[in-house]
């Protein structure tokens, strides 16, 4: 066999191990975790709800963000969602934090991957001028990626909420503050990972655990595979995140 012929097929060769590659990656990619209906359920609660339950609520979307915002908030947080889940999954949650006065908006990712469109922060505060304060968030790999995102951008936010996820990224020597949540039943979450990557995070960071709650529960897309099974309702973990959250922006003002 001569150079040339050698040469082809391996070229043969590598192009047919990519495409396998981008094919499984593509199948893999496209399974999951649906929420379907949700966005309506809470905009249609957002329509329904009167002046005694508290401030007004907007609900929206459009084809790269949900937007759910407190009549007159200043204070925003962008939240990337984790690997394979609809964005429309956080929208209970972005509702429960615009319920305590925040304007929370969720970015809708690449093949529901947010390592795909680190940098969309930038995009969803350039589109909230009404905004002045914005921190930054996500769950599992959503998470990893805003950390990643804010370690590039720390002049553009007040700091980071991890939400069953840590920062790979080293942002202890900026002016950022961090708070990490998750739940006791978490089966999904690297507690060794975890507790490796505290250290690039502020000195002065802090930690909410939920008693009973899991992987999933910060969203509402069903079971995830690999999860513990929660004792408390995602309803009532995302409850109690929003008020961990909301309770750590009002002590840093």
């Amino acid at each position: 066999m001569n150079a040339r012929r050698l040469a082809s097929r391996i070229a043969l060769g590598i192009a047919a191990a990519l495409a396998v590659a981008v094919v499984a990656f593509l199948v893999w990619a496209s399974q999951a975790y649906h929420a379907d209906g949700v966005f309506d359920q809470v905009e249609s609660v957002s329509q329904g709800a009167s002046v005694q339950d508290g401030p007004r609520i907007a609900v929206s979307q459009d084809d790269r963000t949900i937007a759910v915002a407190a009549d007159g908030a200043t204070t925003g947080i962008i939240l990337y969602p984790g690997a394979k889940v609809d964005a429309d999954a956080y929208t209970p949650l972005a509702y429960d934090i615009a319920a305590r006065g925040y304007c929370c908006v969720i970015a809708k990712m690449p093949l529901d991957l947010a390592m795909f469109d680190i940098d969309a922060a930038s995009d969803i505060a350039a589109a909230h001028p009404e905004i002045d304060s914005w921190w930054i968030g996500g769950h599992s790999l959503g998470g990893a990626m805003a950390a990643q995102y804010a370690s590039s951008h720390p002049e553009d936010l007040r700091g980071v909420v991890l939400l069953a996820s840590y920062s790979a990224t080293d942002i202890s020597d900026t002016d950022l503050s961090a708070l990490t949540i998750y739940g006791t039943q978490d089966g999904v979450l690297d507690r060794d990972r975890l507790e490796k990557n505290a250290a690039n995070l502020p000195t002065d960071s802090q930690t909410a655990i939920i008693d009973g709650g899991n992987h999933a529960g910060f969203g509402s897309y069903g079971v995830q595979s690999g999860d513990g099974d929660a004792s408390i309702a995602p309803e009532d973990q995302q409850q109690r995140t929003a008020d961990a959250i909301a309770d750590f922006i009002e002590t840093r003002g």
